[in-house]
């Protein structure tokens, strides 16, 4: 009984002992630290920040830890590496949100963003990051950093990489129970694969397998590494696997429709199997609701039936079940001239090409390229069907309805030189026909 006794207190001894001989290591290195900085040894600059970061590592919960971080910040703006002071200052911002007023943060900030062209042209964004009221508790305010972090560095991600790989994993290891760790895990895939860190990438997306079976990111997890088998990897087989459990497992989320028309690329440009990427691609068009993959789906297919099978009027066809069954949908008029290109240049049917033109021209307006259009009907007309009047009403629907339009001399030449053709007998025909 003695004896247990006397572990209990000695163990007791030790472990009240631990905090003020840690207490008592932070004070000294921090009077250390300060010689190093009043110094101002520019050779000594690395070592200074290898240990200022040592004490931020060794002290997190020091009193002394954010003026520890705002030198570092110092040291980091001093060498010239604006990336890293200012991760350093958001840092303080969210970590130490009571020292950061009186440690001249706001003032750092703006220095920065002036003496660099890259921060200028984002400051807004940067102030507004900078200026977020810090969470209550540590993990909070720490989740809080690495999403601004994250945020910031998205234009910047090689040169933040390192930085983010880094402070990720440190919220793992300090924060093993935290509920967001899926998240972060899917943004550390993310920055791999931004980064070119393919294997990575495939690596951290394959924790959800293991870690994370029930996160809302698994889906998304599994297809982006679908996509890098089939992209990065070229290995087709593992991607078709992978999109396979997307389809069938995640069908209700937006993911299962991206991966069955990856499904489709996997076959045209991987395995060059056309006809089973043809079948891949409709079932994406018909077995989910989204209009816009539904689009991008049959454009393939008809784009498949055009350049690899060389069958136009299958790919005509398709292009008008996208133009009948999505019109309201359709952002150019792509469509309409693929169509008119395939009449003229294959198919030899002039008189459906002109009307393609001119209804891509009716159709859409706005676009640029719809005075070229009727132009190209017009010429059509003229050469190829010798209709000498069609091709006049053209060219005056480009003076028309786009006056100012660079077209719009063409257009006149093209009037002038079509009138002298045109005969009185069908100058008489034109006018009892209307």
């Amino acid at each position: 009984m003695k004896k247990q006794f006397y572990v209990i207190w000695l163990l007791g001894f030790f472990c009240a002992g631990l905090p003020t001989h840690a207490q008592e290591n932070s004070q000294a290195e921090y009077q250390y630290l300060l010689q190093l900085q009043k110094a101002k040894d520019k050779k000594l600059r690395n070592y200074r920040i290898a240990e200022h970061e040592h004490f931020l590592q060794a002290y997190p919960f020091s009193e002394k830890a954010p003026e520890i971080l705002l030198a570092l910040g110092d040291e980091w703006a001093n060498a010239g590496n604006n990336y890293l002071a200012l991760s350093n200052y958001i840092k303080l911002h969210y970590l130490y949100p009571e020292y950061a007023p009186q440690g001249g943060l706001d003032a750092r900030v703006q220095l920065i963003i002036e003496k660099n062209q890259a921060f200028s042209k984002r400051k807004g964004k940067i102030l507004e990051l900078t200026s977020i009221p810090a969470l209550k508790s540590r993990p909070q305010r720490y989740f809080q950093y690495l999403e601004v972090l994250i945020a910031f560095s998205l234009d910047d991600m090689k040169k933040m990489m390192v930085l983010l790989v880094d402070e990720a994993s440190y919220f793992h290891t300090r924060f093993p129970d935290d509920a967001r760790r899926d998240s972060l895990s899917v943004w550390l895939g993310d920055v791999y694969r931004r980064f070119g860190k393919t294997r990575e990438a495939v690596s951290e997306y394959l924790k959800f397998e293991y870690l994370y079976k029930s996160s809302v990111f698994l889906p998304y997890a599994r297809y982006q590494r679908g996509l890098l088998y089939l992209e990065k990897l070229k290995q087709p087989q593992k991607a078709i696997d992978i999109l396979q459990i997307v389809v069938t497992e995640h069908k209700a989320t937006s993911f299962g429709a991206r991966a069955q028309l990856a499904l489709g690329r996997v076959y045209e440009e991987k395995i060059k199997d056309y006809a089973r990427a043809i079948e891949e691609y409709r079932k994406a068009a018909n077995d989910f609701t989204d209009s816009t993959i539904a689009i991008i789906a049959l454009e393939k297919v008809a784009k498949i039936q055009k350049k690899r099978m060389s069958a136009y009027a299958e790919a005509i066809d398709t292009y008008h079940t996208i133009i009948e069954k999505y019109a309201g949908q359709l952002d150019s008029p792509r469509m309409f001239i693929a169509c008119a290109k395939l009449y003229l240049k294959e198919l030899k049917d002039y008189t459906s090409a002109v009307t393609h033109y001119a209804e891509a021209a009716d159709k859409f307006p706005a676009d640029k390229n719809a005075p070229s259009y009727l132009l190209k009907a017009g010429e059509i007309s003229e050469r190829r069907l010798n209709d000498n009047r069609a091709a006049l009403i053209f060219y005056q629907q480009v003076l028309e309805k786009f006056p100012n339009h660079k077209k719009a001399r063409e257009a006149q030449k093209k009037i002038d030189k079509v009138e002298k053709k045109i005969t009185p007998q069908e100058e008489t025909s034109s006018q009892l026909e209307q």
